[in-house]
């Protein structure tokens, strides 16, 4: 398997902000104090109020709009992977999604912080004689996470991935689109022949 930890999307020729304080300007002036942000395509942010993060929201589309795709908060959060702000002080109360081609507060070229295309859409490639020759140099589009790639390696050395407990708790099934049946162990080969399988893989956030 080959495969990448995450996308870069590309910057050349982007919207740079490097003041850094884009978020704190427009929220601190409207007695929405910020505890912290971190931001690059996407800002992560912490309010010292998480009651204000109505208020926040609509301040920063207010007076930002221009360069914002989207705002998440709430369940939007928890939707998105992360955890909830209400019970879990390590969850931002926002996440602010800048539109394409904007960074702030860097002067990098290429940024992986957001749910972008080229942030989250990254090329999987499998190789290995057990896929079926039908399979063998296909694309397979459908989107898969990460974390099938450790199910579907057990499964292909003949082992339980059942085993793992934290695919058990969290429903995680191996990738799908590749052919690749449970081999008896003592079939298994140090070497095999090249054939490719390739599928596009969204990284968990």
């Amino acid at each position: 398997m080959l495969t990448a930890k995450h996308g870069q999307s590309p910057r050349v020729g982007a919207v740079i902000d490097e003041s850094t304080e884009l978020v704190v300007s427009t929220l601190g002036p409207a007695g929405i104090p910020v505890l912290k942000t971190t931001d690059d395509d996407v800002s992560l942010i912490w309010l010292a109020d998480s009651s204000q993060t109505a208020a926040a929201k609509a301040k920063l589309l207010q007076d930002q709009g221009s360069i914002i795709d989207k705002i998440l908060t709430g369940s939007d959060l928890t939707a998105a992977g992360l955890g909830n702000p209400a019970n879990d002080d390590r969850a931002p109360d926002l996440i602010v999604e800048y539109k394409q081609g904007y960074l702030l507060g860097s002067n990098k070229r290429g940024e992986h912080g957001g749910f972008s295309e080229d942030d989250s859409h990254i090329a999987l490639i499998l190789g290995g004689g057990d896929i079926p020759l039908g399979l063998q140099g296909s694309i397979q589009d459908g989107n898969v996470l990460d974390t099938q790639i450790a199910p579907t390696m057990l499964e292909a050395l003949g082992l339980n991935p059942s085993l793992l407990q934290g695919a058990v708790i969290d429903g995680t099934s191996d990738l799908p689109g590749s052919g690749i049946a449970v081999p008896e162990p003592a079939a298994l080969a140090l070497l095999m022949p090249l054939a490719g399988v390739v599928l596009m893989r969204r990284r968990r956030v």
